[in-house]
């Protein structure tokens, strides 16, 4: 069929608007959907970017704070005993027993290390309540008294004990009262958690001279006697605890 010069250009437009229509829906549409869809990428990127730019702003107040929170931990340390071999356990107890003359009447029992639970403690008062209390209460006033009174309580007895190291340290010497009394202060005096435990005297007169009879003792008894004039064996336990101090936190940035 033999096209006129009209037909001709009107195919020609046509070809034209089929190759624009092919054009924008094969090459221009999904790139205007891939434009939109990056758009929102960068828009969370940029999201993002800030929160991550706002969260390293913080980072100098947090080295702070934790360096604040770890020189407080290492501070409530000093009260703890550093973990001891037991020869040094030995060698420590070893100068107050020879400052206050105690003579070890057995060696030292030492235990392994062991865990133990430190609960807080904390006074729970005595809160009286009953109907006519209640029914008194109008106001609202004397619950919020009473719930003043048990905050504390309250708050502390939710806490988690708390696990340390432990070591016990047992021995039985021969000691005057007063001598025993100035070594047990000497140990309260440490102001730490070296504690004096268990104090067991066999002997509470502490053996004054006139109990005991030496005319009928030849010489090594009387000796041995008079070395026990004024003293009584006493056995005594202390407990060490210990925790590990917290260790240098890494800040690097």
């Amino acid at each position: 069929m033999k096209l006129n010069y009209r037909d001709r250009i009107i195919l020609i437009v046509a070809a034209v608007i089929v190759i624009l229509a092919i054009g924008i829906f094969v090459l221009i549409k999904p790139r205007i959907s891939d434009i939109s869809t990056n758009k929102a990428a960068l828009a969370n990127a940029e999201k993002s970017w800030a929160e991550i730019e706002k969260e390293i702003a913080e980072i100098p107040k947090l080295q702070e704070k934790i360096k604040t929170l770890h020189a407080e931990a290492k501070e409530k340390t000093i009260y703890f005993t550093e973990p001891l071999e037991s020869y040094k356990l030995d060698q420590f107890l070893q100068q107050y027993i020879d400052k206050h003359d105690l003579k070890l009447v057995s060696g030292m029992t030492i235990n392994d290390p062991m865990v133990a639970e430190l609960s807080f403690y904390y006074y729970t008062p005595n809160v009286l309540t009953y109907s006519l209390y209640e029914t008194a209460d109008l106001d609202g006033s004397l619950k919020k008294e009473l719930e003043e009174k048990m905050k504390d309580a309250t708050v502390l007895s939710a806490r988690t004990a708390q696990e340390v190291e432990t070591r016990t340290v047992s021995f039985t010497a021969s000691a005057e009262k007063a001598d025993l009394m100035n070594f047990l202060a000497d140990i309260k005096a440490l102001d730490t958690t070296i504690l004096a435990t268990s104090v067991s005297v066999s002997d509470y007169t502490f053996c004054p001279e006139d109990s005991i009879d030496m005319t009928e003792m030849d010489p090594a008894e009387r000796e041995e006697a008079e070395e026990q004039i004024d003293h009584s064996d006493v056995t005594i336990t202390i407990d060490f605890y210990s925790i590990q101090q917290p260790t240098e936190p890494k800040l690097e940035q």
